[in-house]
């Protein structure tokens, strides 16, 4: 592969942080909202807890881990692109590809979540329910 191809991916790439970027200020929102939507009936604290959990862990993942492997990907694809070397490109492109996959997986789970959150911030009143709150 040629280093335009590469340069393309490089892009494409930091758009991704860009987006995942995104998605973490969405949810540290999301989480601000939830918190002041906090009730003191034992039902509503308990589904409070549970999405405002749900939202930690979400940020978590998407902080330490998917933002630390396109950065990490990005780096390497810019020290392939300002490189002389004749380094094959076929693992980039593999690791890239990888990528993508985990990042429209994300997408889903994201739009998931984003609706569960909002109908907890939309919902009057609480009815029982097992294990998450929507």
């Amino acid at each position: 592969m040629m280093k335009p191809k590469i340069g393309m991916l490089h892009f494409e790439t930091v758009e991704w942080i860009h987006e995942v970027e995104f998605y973490l200020d969405e949810f540290r929102v999301l989480e601000e909202l939830i918190q002041r939507k906090e009730d003191h009936t034992n039902l509503a604290k308990q589904l409070h807890r549970d999405i405002a959990h749900t939202i930690s862990i979400v940020l978590d993942q998407l902080s330490r881990d998917f933002i630390d492997k396109l950065v990490k990907h990005e780096k390497h694809l810019s020290n392939f692109i300002m490189s002389d070397t004749k380094t094959n490109a076929d693992l980039y492109l593999e690791r890239h590809q990888k990528l993508a996959k985990m990042l429209n997986q994300l997408k889903r789970q994201v739009r998931k979540l984003k609706k569960k959150v909002y109908r907890y911030l939309l919902e009057k009143k609480y009815q029982q329910r097992h294990g998450f709150p929507i």
